[in-house]
C-alpha cells in the first residue's frame, strides 16, 4: 500500500470532524488503537478472517468513530512518517518551508524523492497553496540531480512551468530556482493587477 505524495498532502479527508467547541477542531488528530477478532465464515466463502476494528475518538469533545475491515494481517503497512513523507516536520531553505514526500523504496538513503515548498509551515492542503516542487534523480553516472518546477496546476506533480532541461546539483539550487521564478510570477500578476486600474 504505497500512496504518492500527492495523495498524502490533497486527496485525503479528515476522517471525522470534532465537536465544533473541541479545540481540535480542523485537526486529523485523535487518539487511535485496534482491536483484532478471528472470524470464522463457511470453507466455500474462503474460510476464516480476521476482522479488524480501528477506533478513532476525541476525550476532549467526545466524537467516537469505529471502521471495521476484513482483511488479512498481511495487508497492513506498518510504516514511519519519515518513510511516508507526510506527517514529518518540513524543513526551512531559503525563506520557503520544504514539505517531503515518501522515501523512494529503492534508494531510501537519497531522502524523499519530491518536496513541496510553501510559504507556511502548515502542510499544504491544495495546490492552490504549494508554490512549486523540487525532485531528485540519479543520472546515468550516479549522480545526484535536481529538477524544480512552479505553481502545481493540479493535484498531482503538474505544474505551471519547470526548469526545462535544466537540472541542479543541489536542493538548494533547485530551491532558489522556485522561489525567484515564483518571485517574478507574483510581481508580473502585481504589474498586470494595476495595468487594469
Amino acid at each position: 500500500m504505497r500512496l504518492l505524495a500527492s495523495d498524502h498532502y490533497f486527496r485525503t479527508r479528515p476522517f471525522a470532524e470534532h465537536d465544533k467547541e473541541c479545540s481540535r477542531v480542523g485537526t486529523s488528530l485523535w487518539e487511535v488503537s485496534q482491536h483484532e477478532q478471528l472470524r470464522l465464515r463457511v470453507a466455500e466463502r474462503g474460510g476464516n478472517y480476521t476482522e479488524t476494528t480501528t477506533r478513532y475518538l476525541c476525550r476532549e469533545c467526545g466524537v467516537a468513530c469505529l471502521v471495521r475491515t476484513d482483511s488479512r494481517p498481511d495487508e497492513t503497512t506498518l510504516t514511519t512518517t519519515a518513510a511516508m513523507g507526510y506527517g514529518s516536520p518540513p524543513v526551512r531553505q531559503h525563506g520557503v518551508w520544504l514539505h517531503p514526500g515518501p522515501l523512494p523504496a529503492y534508494r531510501p538513503g537519497d531522502g524523499p524523492d519530491l518536496y513541496y515548498l510553501t510559504e507556511h509551515q502548515d502542510a499544504p492542503r491544495t495546490p492552490a497553496a504549494v508554490l512549486g516542487l523540487v525532485c531528485h534523480h540519479r543520472t546515468q553516472r550516479g549522480a545526484l540531480r535536481w529538477s524544480a518546477g512552479v505553481g502545481l496546476t493540479s493535484d498531482t506533480y503538474s505544474v505551471r512551468r519547470n526548469a526545462g532541461d535544466t537540472t541542479f546539483p543541489s536542493r538548494g539550487a533547485a530551491v532558489r530556482w522556485v522561489v525567484a521564478e515564483a518571485a517574478a510570477d507574483r510581481a508580473l500578476a502585481v504589474k498586470a493587477a494595476e495595468a487594469f486600474r
